[in-house]
């Protein structure tokens, strides 16, 4: 298990997260929500090392991370990060080839090959393989990371436990592969993989989570199931706006809405043309 205790970490003089503990377990989705600047994507970052931490300890099994080699730690726990950058064209199969660095020389290269053919496969990303990483679009480069991300944990089940960590693997999805993306991280987690997924969907983290933790300026707002996380007396203070929340008619699952007042969104939008006719008067 990966697990983070009494987590504080600084960038500056600013503390982004206080206190904050998480458990990453075999076999369970948890879910990490919050608004902008909650302190999400600085949770992934403290607990895959990219981060420094002030306080607080992260461990691997009992092991702190601190004392495991980089290798070693890749080889339990793969991250999907927010952004993707590379300076080379690599083709799509290469990216994902990548995937099994952490155990070169350790395996064949046809299982290796066979593990990246698995990961391919699950993400649907085999019409891009000889595609160059720079002619597809966000959404395909997405995917194509999320192969790369999938064949670091291959093969499942998961023997030793696995960790798989995604910042926002659906920000630049179209409906149906968020959906698919999250079905398949389910699906990894039933594995005996632990999966911890940064969202900003609430509907999806209701729809695909075991759990959810949800963030407020750095700290732990509140940590449970769906259905008992996701209320409007949790998420109103924490997202400062009104909130809906209902079950769905089909899954029982909690579903959260924007519950504006009347005549707000008109309002809002009087205010941007008013701005707009006053910039027109002054450029003419």
């Amino acid at each position: 298990m990966l697990a983070a205790q009494k987590l504080t970490v600084r960038r500056g003089r600013h503390i982004v997260l206080r206190d904050v503990s998480v458990e990453v377990r075999p076999g369970v989705l948890t879910a990490v929500v919050g608004p902008n600047g909650a302190g999400k994507s600085t949770l992934l970052g403290a607990l895959t090392g990219v981060l420094p931490t002030e306080r607080g300890e992260i461990t691997l099994g009992k092991q702190p991370t601190g004392g495991i080699a980089r290798r070693a730690f890749a080889r339990q726990v793969s991250v999907l990060q927010q952004r993707f950058h590379s300076a080379f064209a690599f083709k799509a199969f290469e990216i994902v080839a990548m995937g099994r660095s952490p155990f070169e020389g350790q395996e064949t290269g046809a299982i290796a090959a066979r593990l990246i053919g698995e990961a391919v496969a699950a993400t649907e990303v085999g019409h891009l393989v000889d595609r160059p990483c720079n002619h597809l679009s966000g959404g395909e480069l997405q995917r194509v990371f999320l192969a790369r991300a999938l064949a670091q944990l291959m093969p499942l089940p998961a023997e030793p436990p696995r960790h798989l960590l995604l910042d926002e693997p659906t920000a630049s999805l179209d409906l149906r592969h968020q959906a698919a993306t999250l079905a398949l991280a389910r699906a990894v987690s039933r594995q005996g993989v632990g999966v911890l997924a940064v969202l900003h969907d609430l509907n999806l983290a209701a729809m695909f989570a075991d759990q959810i933790l949800v963030l407020q300026q750095g700290r732990v707002a509140a940590l449970g199931m769906p259905a008992d996380v996701l209320t409007t007396e949790v998420l109103a203070p924490v997202y400062g706006a009104p909130l809906s929340v209902f079950p769905d008619p089909a899954t029982g699952r909690p579903v959260v809405l924007p519950a504006f007042p009347a005549g707000l969104l008109g309002a809002g939008f009087g205010n941007i043309q008013s701005q707009i006719e006053t910039a027109e008067k002054v450029r003419q």
